[in-house]
Formats: C-alpha cells, structure tokens, sequence
C-alpha cells in the first residue's frame, strides 16, 4: 500500500474536522468574519479564516 493511499482517509478526516469546527464558530457568531467588498444589493458576502487550520469559509452575511 502506498504512503498516499494509507494518508488520504486521515486527511479526508482531519479536512471534514476543520470545517466542522468553523461551520460551529459562525453558528455561534455569525456577525463573525470579514465583509467581502462587492454588489450590495443582495446579502453581502463574509470570510472567515481560521489560521490555526488553515481552513477558510465563504457565506452570505
């Protein structure tokens, strides 16, 4: 079995991990996050990093 193949669970794993713990920050807080300059005629769109997993959520504010 290859050293990739072994991985691609864990990653997959550790990915899904990371972004459940964000989609729960913004839960928590969902003024969380920077605006994201654009169109103001609908919902404005926000960022949140989150630098220690390096995992980044994109939502409508």
């Amino acid at each position: 079995m290859a050293l990739a193949e072994f991985l691609a669970p864990c990653v997959i794993e550790a990915e899904i991990h990371a972004l459940d713990r964000a989609l729960v920050v913004i839960s928590v807080d969902p003024d969380l996050g920077e605006p994201i300059p654009g169109d103001t005629a609908g919902p404005q769109m926000r960022q949140y990093a989150d630098e220690a997993r390096r995992q980044c959520v994109l939502r409508q504010g």
